[in-house]
């Protein structure tokens, strides 16, 4: 029996705070996807990107996480669903620290893929 189980009918302090953890890692995703949005302009002016240009920014996050959700299942089988949801957050937060460090269009393309691949698994915990 996993330490998260309901037992007796009633949760355990430890299920509490999975949910608690889960739900601020959902935060964080739909906090950033607002963020993205709201300064795509100013992004794009200060990379010189055009506004089709700008698309990939949003699109490359969404590509990754759909990219990201079978497999991290997969490894998640495999390794444990805690140990992939927490790399998977330390991969979002490092590739966040890349998109604030991006000085062109490539770069923070491919520093918001890296987000959406750490936020694949925070969708599949727990099983």
């Amino acid at each position: 029996m996993s330490d998260i189980s309901v037992s007796d009918g009633l949760p355990t302090p430890r299920r509490y705070l999975a949910i608690a953890v889960l739900l601020m890692s959902l935060v964080l995703v739909v906090l950033d996807g607002a963020i993205a949005n709201i300064a795509l302009p100013s992004m794009a002016k200060s990379l010189h990107a055009s506004a089709a240009d700008t698309v990939w920014v949003v699109s490359s996050y969404q590509l990754a996480v759909l990219i990201a959700l079978l497999p991290c299942g997969v490894i998640g089988e495999k390794f444990g669903p805690r140990r992939v949801f927490l790399i998977g957050i330390a991969v979002f937060v490092v590739a966040s620290g890349a998109c604030a460090l991006s000085v062109n269009l490539p770069m923070l393309v491919a520093s918001r893929f890296l987000q959406g691949l750490g936020v694949g698994p925070s969708w599949r915990w727990p099983p």
